[in-house]
């Protein structure tokens, strides 16, 4: 079955699912709520990615903390995830 969207079934409120149309939610397309759901996940993920880190070398864990190597990468990981969340926060604030 194809999706087929045009105007008339983005603004017309009498558009049905029995014909093939699908009523658009919050009255339109709505890319507002995606890029603030991007811009939300996009400044959360680093501070996982700290908790996570934390979390693996947590003495409490004994053997099964991270080594050395995973610490390394992990921590270069976590500094890319935070580059990306500045970069966006810079470009979104200004």
């Amino acid at each position: 079955m194809a999706l087929h969207v045009n105007e008339a079934t983005l603004t017309s409120p009498k558009s049905h699912h029995s014909q093939g149309r699908h009523p658009a939610i919050f009255g339109g397309i709505p890319i507002q709520l995606i890029i603030t759901a991007q811009a939300v996940t996009i400044l959360a993920v680093p501070l996982i990615g700290v908790v996570m880190v934390v979390l693996g070398r947590h003495k409490d864990r004994g053997n099964l903390r991270i080594g050395l190597p995973q610490l390394i990468l992990s921590l270069l990981g976590l500094a890319f995830l935070v580059f990306l969340a500045v970069m966006y926060a810079i470009r979104i604030f200004g």
